[in-house]
């Protein structure tokens, strides 16, 4: 691994698993030094909601790349962001879909990820856990930098700009063929 003979002009990311904050910082410059196109998978808090915001801190001034998950609030997004070099690669990664999961818009909190992570010129906000095609606008639109997205959703980009007549007609016949296929009749 230490050439990553596989795939050695794409960033590779090694996650932490450790959940007390030291063993954390320790396994993240492990796994640092597995190549030198490694970005650090670290989660925002443990299971404990303790920051790992200082640990970031301390990687990132070392020059660990780093993909910091789970943030799902905007003040996370800012500690992180005040956590990270401004000379060292960063992802922040924002599980928007998630937060649309339970109820939450996603849109104001990316939005003004967007704003707070502009502040850092090495970072990265990338829209996580998306859900729909329309994500893909929405992370394009307020300028996010990466975002992750399903085989299932990836599928269905090929319907973008789909004039919405179409769209309905093409439902009409789905229905219509289901019916057929069904074998159902309504007497008149």
């Amino acid at each position: 691994l230490k050439d990553d003979a596989a795939n050695p002009d794409r960033p590779n990311t090694f996650e932490v698993y450790a959940d007390d904050p030291e063993t954390n910082e320790k396994q993240a410059r492990e796994n640092a030094t597995r190549a030198p196109n490694v970005n650090v998978k670290n989660p925002v808090i443990n299971t404990k909601r303790e920051s790992l915001a200082p640990h970031v801190k301390r990687l990132s001034a070392d020059a660990n790349a780093h993909n910091i998950t789970a943030l799902n609030t905007v003040d996370q997004v800012r500690e992180i962001t005040d956590a990270v070099s401004p000379d060292t690669f960063s992802i922040l990664s924002v599980f928007a879909g998630r937060l649309g999961d339970t109820g939450h818009d996603p849109v104001p909190v990316m939005e003004q990820s967007v704003e707070a992570v502009s502040a850092k010129p090495q970072a990265q906000l990338l829209w996580a856990s998306t859900r729909e095609v329309f994500n893909v606008i929405q992370a394009d639109r307020m300028g996010c930098h990466i975002i992750t997205a399903p085989d299932s959703v990836i599928a269905k980009l090929g319907g973008l700009g789909k004039d919405p007549m179409q769209n309905s007609q093409d439902t009409v016949i789905a229905f219509y063929k289901d019916a057929q296929a069904a074998g159902f009749d309504i007497p008149v």
